[in-house]
This record gives structure tokens, sequence and C-alpha cells, in this order.
């Protein structure tokens, strides 16, 4: 078992990615176990296939990091660029950003599949991307649920 805290605080990114390859390559040809604490989800995204929240010394989530997506952010980002002049895409989710004809647009996870197939039929698409929100903001919308259940149980 290998027990790494914040294994790299103040590394530049070249040396921070050494770090998480060697730590990576080294669990794999060992199979050994790596704790990781860490508040940089760089480290986190590469080296963690399962998350353990801790909140006030208790364990407030064990399980994979798409299951805590899925937990504490229910959106999924729709990144998607058009050929159609002048297009509305404000009724297939939250317009989050514009520039040109390249959008982004937040939505709830479980009409994903259906808005793409709606936005693939109704424009001529260029790009198409669904993304999954940042771990940092997972995280952040994690923390901040825990602690509005404790206001409110107080």
């Amino acid at each position: 078992m290998l027990f790494l805290d914040e294994p790299t605080i103040g590394l530049d990114v070249s040396a921070a990615k050494t770090i998480r390859t060697f730590v990576a390559e080294y669990s794999a040809r060992t199979g050994a176990t790596v704790l990781l604490t860490s508040h940089t989800m760089a480290d986190v995204e590469s080296l963690c296939p399962r998350l353990i929240l801790v909140d006030d010394g208790a364990i407030a989530f064990d399980g994979r990091r798409d299951e805590l997506g899925a937990l504490f952010a229910p959106t999924k980002l729709i990144r998607v660029t058009v050929i159609d002049d002048d297009p509305d895409l404000s009724p297939y989710g939250e317009v989050l950003r514009r520039d040109g004809n390249q959008w982004l647009l937040r939505v709830t996870r479980d009409v994903v599949p259906a808005t793409t197939a709606r936005l693939l039929d109704r424009f001529a698409v260029a790009d198409l991307s669904v993304e999954e929100p940042s771990l940092e903001n997972v995280m952040d919308q994690a923390y901040r649920s825990l602690r509005r259940t404790k206001d409110i149980a107080s």
C-alpha cells in the first residue's frame, strides 16, 4: 500500500505529470493500492478510480467518479458548433456561452441523448461533444450540498 498526501503540491506542470505517471505505472505493475489525499483534482482524476469524500470526520461518499457526478451534478454540458445562420439554441438547454455559431449548453443528464438527437436533426452540425462537469465543480457541488443538509438539520 502506498500512502500519498498532496504528492504534487508545489510542483511545476511537467514534474507533477511525471509523478502521476510514475504512481499510476507503479500501482499497475505491483498491484499496490494507492491511498491519495489531495486538493489537486488533476491528481485525483488521473490516479483515483474510487473516491471517498470525508466531511467532518465521516464518510460522505464512497464510489466511482461517475457515481459522484450523477449524485451531485445532475447536468452535463453540450458543446455544439452549427453551420446554420443565426441559430437559436436556447430551447435546447441553458445557454452558458455563445460565440458566433459555437454554443455551450447545460442540460440535465436524463435529456442529453434526446437533446443531441434533436440538435443533429434540426441543425447542420459541424461539431458536437457531451462533457461531464469538471471534477472540481462536482466536488464543489458535493460539499455545498453536504453543508446545506447540515444547515437544514441544525
